[in-house]
């Protein structure tokens, strides 16, 4: 799920990022949305799905989302973090999503088409990307782009790589694996 929140555990003051507890992640909230007049807040994103009340205890506010005023996001985005992926950058939760952009160990998706893996963008960059069973390759007989995982079973049946059959004057054009049936069936 997108938006659940950040793990306590980046921040160098736990004792402050208490105090921007998403009340339905359970984490620090992430893109902080207020859900109505009793000022409680949840995640922006998957968080807000499906909220028509205040999921906090005893309060019965209407779902009402609205974002926070400038000198709660000032104080949000000052708090202090490290990042959890790396471990190498401390900074403020504001710029913690720029570091990300450029981290070495934060998760990417594969760029694939139909790939469904995440690695940290290191190993993505380095060997992956260049792995992957998703990844498109042109076929070197009819240059057709194809996924490696099916480039083998294309060159079974490649048209480019047809051979002529001269079998009983036949003169067709079949892929080579396909000649011995092929023939076997004009007989």
């Amino acid at each position: 799920m997108e938006g659940m929140g950040y793990d306590i555990a980046i921040f160098q003051s736990r004792e402050a990022a208490q105090f921007y507890i998403c009340i339905v992640c359970k984490k620090v909230v992430e893109n902080p949305m207020f859900v109505g007049d009793c000022e409680h807040f949840v995640c922006g994103g998957d968080c807000l799905n499906g909220i028509q009340q205040c999921p906090h205890n005893g309060c019965n506010e209407n779902f009402r989302s609205r974002k926070p005023n400038p000198g709660f996001l000032r104080l949000y985005n000052a708090l202090p973090v490290r990042c959890g992926h790396c471990n190498e950058w401390n900074g403020v939760l504001g710029e913690l999503s720029t570091h990300h952009n450029s981290c070495a160990r934060f998760p990417v998706p594969c760029e694939n088409q139909g790939c469904q893996q995440k690695r940290n963008r290191e190993d993505m960059n380095r060997l992956h990307s260049h792995l992957c069973k998703q990844k498109i390759d042109l076929c070197p007989h009819c240059r057709v782009t194809v996924a490696t995982s099916s480039l083998n079973e294309h060159l079974k049946r490649c048209e480019r790589d047809a051979v002529l059959c001269n079998h009983l004057g036949c003169n067709g054009r079949v892929t080579p694996n396909g000649l011995a049936a092929h023939q076997k069936y004009e007989v």
